[in-house]
């Protein structure tokens, strides 16, 4: 056998061993449920306010280790924006919205990786789709990212890997959270995602305050 050969194989050994690895280190906390009152998103974001307040929090069954937020806000204008967090300690409880919106109804229309460039902020990538209902005839838009310890991802693979790298690294992760923020719209398209954006820009350091501090948890009965 040549020496390429010998050498790509080795290394593909050593992937393999590295991806069983990783696969066996739990990403978060193991058997535990988020209770989180999300106490660190506030009821205005810059020119949006919400009066949604407790019953904003909700739990969902079939995301057994999480605590969901929906809250909606507005502005001077009338615009509103809704703001979905999943904050779990399972990646099980986490999936791509499109799969989820998709089950609902939704269709995707048109979707793009944007930059998303919060003030005195590090800039980070989120996913920004153009969003139509099948048999409704609503449409709106869909912005989204996943979000821990660890930074932010568009693509939850991705994220379960630096999740993982991490934990190999001895860093304790927690909770891991899908944000996803939709603006139903039946005018221009353009302003609806410049909405999206711009409360996206505001909101999201209040969600780094939530992520950078350990969750309050439950263990799972």
């Amino acid at each position: 056998m040549s020496k390429p050969k010998t050498s790509a194989i080795i290394f593909l050994c050593i992937c393999a061993a590295w991806f069983a690895w990783t696969w066996r280190i739990p990403p978060v906390g193991a058997n535990e449920k988020i209770v989180d009152s999300f106490t660190s998103i506030p009821l205005r974001a810059g020119q949006w306010r919400s009066d949604d307040v407790r019953s904003s929090v909700k739990v969902d069954s079939r995301l057994p280790t999480a605590s969901i937020l929906d809250r909606t806000f507005r502005n001077d204008d009338g615009e509103e924006v809704s703001l979905t967090i999943v904050y779990g300690t399972s990646l099980g409880d986490m999936h791509q919205p499109e799969y989820c919106l998709g089950g609902g109804g939704w269709a995707t229309r048109e979707q793009s990786k944007i930059t998303l460039r919060p003030a005195h902020k590090r800039s980070f990538p989120a996913v920004l789709g153009w969003m139509q209902h099948e048999s409704q005839g609503q449409q709106g838009v869909a912005l989204y990212w996943f979000d821990s310890a660890v930074g932010k991802s568009t693509v939850l693979p991705w994220h379960k890997m630096k999740i993982y790298w991490s934990r190999l690294l001895g860093k304790d992760v927690k909770g891991v959270a899908l944000v996803r923020i939709m603006v139903l719209t039946e005018g221009d398209e353009r302003i609806a995602k410049r909405s999206a954006v711009e409360f996206a820009e505001k909101i999201s350091p209040c969600i780094d305050d939530l992520m950078a501090k350990p969750p309050k948890t439950m263990l799972l009965q």
